[in-house]
């Protein structure tokens, strides 16, 4: 089920026929305002990238697992996304 169907099952008790429009109405104000609806298992580029720098911040994890490897593989994860 789509985002836009979901919020329009949940406008339809309060604005009837009119929960369509509704509905793509809020989706454009939230895109608008720079928000991103993503689906169950969806990513995106941009948090995959914060995962990345914060990653970068824990001194003690290169110790584990050389760092490069770990951003590649966070990176991979948009790019499978992509092909899928």
């Amino acid at each position: 089920m789509s985002a836009r169907e979901i919020i329009t099952e949940v406008l339809e008790w309060e604005f009837g026929e009119a929960a369509d429009d509704q509905a793509d109405d809020l989706l454009v104000i939230l895109h608008d305002a720079g928000y991103r609806i993503l689906g169950p298992g969806e990513l995106d580029a941009e948090t995959l990238e914060r995962c990345v720098k914060e990653l970068n911040k824990l001194p003690w994890f290169e110790d584990v697992v050389s760092l490069v490897d770990v951003e590649d593989a966070l990176r991979a994860l948009k790019d499978t996304e992509k092909r899928g």
